[in-house]
């Protein structure tokens, strides 16, 4: 049963081996409020420290695992790459053995102990098994969950769905999450090695509705559809092609054009498609405009959620420090190659975000381009309301259909002030409105800003609140200038159309 192939290094045809290991795991506490009071470390985000080999963490982190209760057994193999004794393997595996566990691939015998060739990290409810940080990188590393992935995994959109995909599955972890809103899930990477992961990692965490397949981007699914498309391809925009997992070998962003134009098409109507990614400035031309031909046909509404914009240096700079295996004599030259690359593209900036697409196949198509606001937790309902935000300015983009809806503060929506004393007492030196959660967007709001807000209790039409707003003995309203701050306040999820259904 041990499997010899590198590209299936594990074992499938033992599941119930694989729930005894998810027995022992749980027993001995192997989450990451225990993993982080063992190991001293603030849970910061969702995600554990990645020790590397040689660091001074993983030397502190060696000290405070030592002993053999089976959670430092487990956190000193799984988590930091030690050797422990058999003995000790023994306890921390029981219901399971680690003779079993060697069979199926999991572990290996090295210098008179029991090691392994893997990490599992825990992130919430998951435990997810992957190539470890502690070694080589190889072209076809499996990576566990990192920040793009957890990015895309809050602000997927999580309605019921019949049958959800998985685009560039890695490890699993965006299949996972949607595996409780939908009935079937099918996970594709064109690693086999992360197909044979993914694999295990389902069996680990009890999925028996998940499958994953091998195959590049759409290619085993052409012929299905899907409520749901989560994409976490391989988008660093490179002149490299080193790792399966982030070098797609496609020029600049032509990976996005394709997971987007490819993916379109197997969507129900009314579904969604996910991608977290990079896109290019191109010089001379509009990045908006470039971009909205990505969309033109596809018969989808568009929300690109641009994240940051950086130089092709920085971004560079970014992705090479990140890469554990570029020596420092090598920097040099490989610096040189990236800007080299990003310049024969035509290349002047580098931008990063989450796109989302909505299958609609009535009336005009729109796209909506914003700079992400601060993000808390999950934003997939902010992201929703998004859409239901459009369709709704969409239908009353006339202003005498708009001055006839009713609004009202969406319950999230938090007003914050700073004052500073002075002699004629308190002065208001800062003033804004804010959401606390999802889509955190914010904005200052001055006293007629405020009245607005207050005004839109559901009850009144835009028209009412405008004519409350009105001073009979100051200067007339610009009533231009209220309506368009009251649709960037629907447009950003501060007011809400009281009419149920809309957002």
């Amino acid at each position: 049963m041990k499997q010899e192939n590198d590209y299936n290094p594990l074992a499938l045809d033992v599941p119930h081996e694989v729930k005894r290991l998810r027995e022992a795991l749980n027993k001995a506490g192997y989450d990451t409020p225990h993993i982080a009071a063992l190991l001293r470390f603030d849970v910061g985000d969702a995600r554990l420290p990645a020790y590397r080999a040689g660091s001074k963490e993983l030397a502190f982190a060696m000290h405070y695992a030592k002993g053999d209760a089976p959670l430092n057994t487990l956190v000193q193999l799984f988590l930091l790459g030690a050797t422990v004794n058999l003995e000790a393997a023994r306890v921390a595996f029981a219901p399971s053995t680690p003779e079993a566990l060697l069979s199926m691939g999991l572990l290996e015998e090295r210098d008179g102990g029991i090691a392994t060739s893997f990490q599992i990290t825990p992130l919430e409810h998951l435990l997810l098994l992957a190539d470890p940080h502690w070694g080589e990188l190889k072209p076809k590393h499996v990576v566990s969950a990192g920040a793009p992935s957890i990015a895309l995994a809050q602000a997927t959109i999580r309605r019921k769905s019949r049958s959800t995909l998985d685009v560039g599955a890695g490890c699993g972890i965006q299949a996972f999450f949607a595996a409780a809103h939908s009935d079937q899930v099918v996970g594709v990477d064109r690693n086999p090695r992360a197909v044979n992961v993914a694999a295990f990692n389902a069996q680990l965490n009890g999925f028996d509705h998940v499958e994953f397949l091998a195959g590049d981007l759409y290619a085993p699914v052409r012929d299905r559809r899907f409520d749901l498309i989560v994409a976490n391809p391989p988008y660093v925009i490179s002149p490299e092609s080193r790792f399966i997992y982030r070098d797609s070998g496609l020029k600049g962003d032509e990976i996005a054009q394709r997971v987007i134009g490819d993916g379109a098409p197997l969507l129900e109507e009314g579904g969604y498609l996910q991608l977290t990614c990079e896109w290019a400035h191109l010089a001379g031309t509009d990045w908006r405009d470039r971009m909205a031909k990505w969309f033109g046909g596809t018969g989808c509404d568009a929300c690109v959620l641009r994240f940051t914009t950086v130089a092709p240096d920085v971004q560079a700079e970014m992705w090479l420090r990140s890469d554990p295996e570029v020596k420092a004599e090598e920097v040099p030259e490989r610096f040189r190659d990236w800007l080299a690359y990003h310049r024969a593209e035509g290349i002047e900036a580098v931008s990063d975000g989450i796109i989302t697409l909505r299958k609609r196949s009535t009336g005009p198509n729109w796209i909506r381009f914003d700079d992400a606001p601060k993000r808390i937790g999950q934003c997939g309902p902010s992201m929703e309301r998004a859409f239901a935000a459009v369709d709704f300015l969409t239908a009353t983009h006339q202003d005498e259909t708009f001055l006839e809806a009713r609004l009202r503060l969406a319950p999230d929506v938090r007003w914050e002030q700073r004052l500073a004393p002075t002699p004629e007492g308190w002065d208001v030196r800062h003033s804004q409105l804010y959401i606390s959660a999802g889509l955190a967007y914010r904005g200052d709001a001055n006293r007629q800003g405020l009245s607005l807000a207050e005004l839109c209790n559901g009850e009144r039409t835009v028209r009412q609140v405008l004519e409350s707003l009105a001073d009979p003995n100051g200067p007339p309203l610009n009533i231009p200038g209220v309506l368009a701050v009251t649709r960037q306040l629907v447009e950003q999820g501060f007011l809400l159309p009281e009419k149920e259904g809309q957002i």
